[in-house]
């Protein structure tokens, strides 16, 4: 009897431990998968926000294009349905910068002639510049507070992302090749430094 007990209290024993582990290992891959996305979106958002930065160097140059980034959004949106395993935080910041970035879209769309299919002429009237300017600056702030969020503070955010992933070598882009050098920013109430979006 004493053995048959014993049996059953072994066999206890061993599915709470088959059990425990399979919880851990259930954990592990969901931490994993949240680890993978904040990457990816990290990338997105970043490739996203060095192609707005360069667009308020064309904007404060003069220089045309401007350069949509479309294509960006469309890569960010492929992993919307994923941010579930994010925080909540962290998938606020992702949906207010895709907000952002939908309005500093429209504002390019609206405020210059379109140029081919991924860029603007950059507008000449001083209104609509500034308007537009105040578009991109907004974000880029939103975009960065996410990649902010989307990255762990022990490892700088650039460092986490390779420098160029994904993102379109402006300098060597088909719309600006056969172009001047771009001109430097001016001065005044829209100078750079770019990472001062206020």
């Amino acid at each position: 009897m004493f053995d048959h007990f014993g049996q059953i209290g072994m066999m206890a024993v061993l599915l709470i431990g088959i059990h425990a582990f399979r919880q851990r290992a259930q954990a592990e891959k969901l931490r994993g998968d949240a680890r993978r996305l904040r990457c990816a979106l990290s990338m997105s958002l970043q490739a996203l926000r060095k192609l707005y930065e360069a667009n308020l160097v064309v904007l404060a140059g003069g220089r045309p294009p401007l350069i949509a980034g479309r294509n960006q959004i469309n890569l960010l949106r492929t992993q919307y349905s994923r941010l579930t395993s994010l925080e909540e935080p962290q998938t606020e910041a992702v949906w207010r910068a895709s907000i952002a970035a939908e309005a500093a879209e429209t504002a390019m769309a609206v405020s210059g002639k379109a140029l081919g299919t991924a860029g603007f002429i950059v507008p000449e009237e001083a209104e609509i510049r500034d308007m537009l300017e105040s578009a991109l600056r907004q974000a880029c702030a939103t975009l960065e507070a996410a990649e902010t969020l989307l990255t762990p503070t022990e490892m700088p955010r650039d460092e986490r992302t390779a420098e160029g992933a994904a993102v379109i070598p402006f300098a060597t882009h088909p719309l600006r090749s056969k172009r001047r050098p771009l001109q430097p920013a001016r001065t005044g109430a829209s100078a750079l430094p770019l990472r001062n979006y206020s």
